[in-house]
């Protein structure tokens, strides 16, 4: 993955250790309590974990004190959020691992001539488009439950 948008690379193999979301997520505290929590759980977890119980409390608050439908009766796939969003982090996590360690067996940084291309596969612009192309869709395609709501005719 990317070395100028992820955490520095293993002096060892030059493979980074770390996924994108966990080093933009760090700063904001993530990091921190990652640090203290036992075991190894990466800040993008932590953040995953706590944006599903934090919308979802703000959801269940803001249907009972309304009155509305849950949001689960008028878009049940949102309830899929509550397992995809931190398995998708956890996937991410997986895949980056074993790239690494493909790459350490592999032996690249030895063998190839140029290993930063093998070593570093996401441009770093990538990352940081995306997530700005995944804020323009939700304010340019407003979604269903922005529409029942009456946000958006």
């Amino acid at each position: 993955m990317s070395s100028q948008v992820l955490s520095s690379p293993d002096s060892a193999t030059g493979a980074q250790q770390d996924i994108w979301l966990s080093t933009v997520v760090r700063p904001l505290g993530f990091g921190w309590l990652s640090d203290r929590l036992p075991g190894r759980i990466p800040p993008s977890v932590l953040y995953a974990v706590l944006a599903v119980i934090v919308t979802n409390a703000i959801n269940l608050f803001y249907t009972l004190s309304t009155g509305a439908d849950p949001i689960y009766m008028t878009n049940p796939y949102y309830a899929l959020e509550i397992i995809l969003l931190p398995a998708a982090i956890v996937a991410a996590h997986s895949l980056h691992r074993e790239y690494n360690q493909a790459m350490i067996e592999m032996d690249i940084k030895t063998r190839a001539t140029n290993p930063d291309p093998l070593l570093s596969i996401i441009p770093s612009w990538l990352p940081w488009s995306l997530l700005v192309v995944g804020i323009a869709i939700q304010f340019i395609f407003p979604g269903p439950v922005s529409r029942y709501y009456g946000y958006v005719r």
